[in-house]
């Protein structure tokens, strides 16, 4: 019955933030290019033929570059609403019942006597940290080896190198709850 008391992790427990922390960002660094490949292959190019294409077009021998084309274009953009949608939920649970979510004064006033830049995260947020610089990690991969190169690319790839040290500076000097 106890099961889920047992946990390894408690979520609310307050800590200060550590480089040491970084720690389990690689693993979701691995994670995202693992789902997405399972997700690709199992599940978007599924879709994309039956919503692109129609009832019955599932196989076909002779495809063509306009049809490949639109069938990575679709996944692509799959992938992206599905990473959104989840890092979006994740944040909400994490940061709905927070103080800060509805009154910004406790960005800077933590709970007790913490007053920035002396405030300690709750594990639960350093978890959604390490998610999303997760992502932008593997973003900076996935932009050179897997996703379709477009004219863009030079923005796309400042934009996510630029996002993940933001991501990593914002823990490190404390501006979190900001």
């Amino acid at each position: 019955m106890g099961l889920l008391k047992g946990t390894f992790l408690d979520w609310e427990h307050e800590s200060y933030p550590s480089y040491e922390d970084f720690a389990v960002l690689p693993l979701f660094a691995v994670f995202f290019p693992t789902v997405r490949f399972l997700l690709d292959r199992f599940v978007f190019e599924k879709v994309a033929r039956r919503l692109i294409f129609g009832k019955g077009q599932e196989v076909i021998e002779n495809e063509t570059d306009d049809r490949r084309r639109r069938i990575r274009k679709f996944k692509e953009s799959a992938w992206k609403c599905i990473y959104f949608l989840s890092a979006e939920v994740f944040a909400l649970l994490v940061t709905y019942n927070e103080p800060w979510f509805t009154n910004t004064r406790y960005f800077w006033v933590g709970p007790g006597d913490q007053v920035w830049p002396d405030q300690m995260y709750k594990s639960k947020l350093k978890g959604l940290y390490m998610y999303t610089g997760g992502f932008y990690t593997y973003s900076i991969f996935a932009l050179i080896f897997w996703e379709t190169r477009r004219s863009d690319f030079g923005v796309s790839m400042s934009h996510h190198v630029a996002t993940a040290i933001l991501i990593v500076l914002s823990y490190n000097i404390r501006c979190v709850f900001c």
